[in-house]
């Protein structure tokens, strides 16, 4: 399998298929473009609380709830350990989508990396992924700079949530970050 991958990959680059950025000139991009980067990759804040918000969501599920209302009392604090030690100390990989930022990449523009956990190969897990690297991959959205310009990271902060408690919860730590700043 990663043999044929390989060989569809330098396919690719010896057509000329794949854009590579380099130096600091302008590289026009577009929805879609297969693009190869180099840089330092690092899991965003938004994985490591996905991983987290996901615990608590499989925590919830194995709770017996006959009521929403009871979804802050339906599990025990050991409960959670047993996640997080499952996730944290364990390296188990989560089918959770991975978003990674890139730094020093050729490219002016923050580049973010998202990793379905479908692409992991083997033995290799989430861990792997942080250092010096080299991605190829399609390009997904490009957001301006303007004000009105913002990437929101529900998608992998909630990934699998039901879409009423997402915003719920959405709408709760937004409230939270906004008393905190006020501080």
């Amino acid at each position: 399998m990663k043999a044929t991958i390989s060989k569809v990959i330098d396919g690719l680059i010896a057509e000329s298929a794949v854009k590579r950025p380099v130096g600091s000139g302008p590289t026009a991009l577009a929805r879609d473009d297969l693009i190869e980067l180099e840089g330092l990759t690092r899991i965003t804040s938004a994985s490591h609380f996905g991983k987290m918000f996901f615990i608590l969501r499989r925590v919830f599920e194995g709770a017996n709830l006959a009521d929403l209302e009871d979804l802050a009392t339906t599990f025990t604090e050991s409960d959670l350990q047993d996640g997080m030690a499952q996730v944290y100390l364990r390296n188990e990989l989560l089918p959770i989508p991975v978003l990674l930022e890139l730094e020093g990449s050729a490219l002016p523009h923050r580049v973010y990396v998202n990793v379905d956990p479908n692409h992991f190969v083997d033995s290799a897990s989430a861990d792997h992924v942080e250092g010096d690297l080299r991605v190829l991959g399609t390009v997904s959205r490009l957001i301006d700079g303007s004000s009105d310009g913002y990437f929101s990271a529900e998608q992998w902060l909630m990934s699998g949530w039901e879409t009423f408690l997402r915003r719920t919860f959405m709408a709760q730590i937004d409230d939270a970050l906004d008393a905190l700043r006020e501080a």
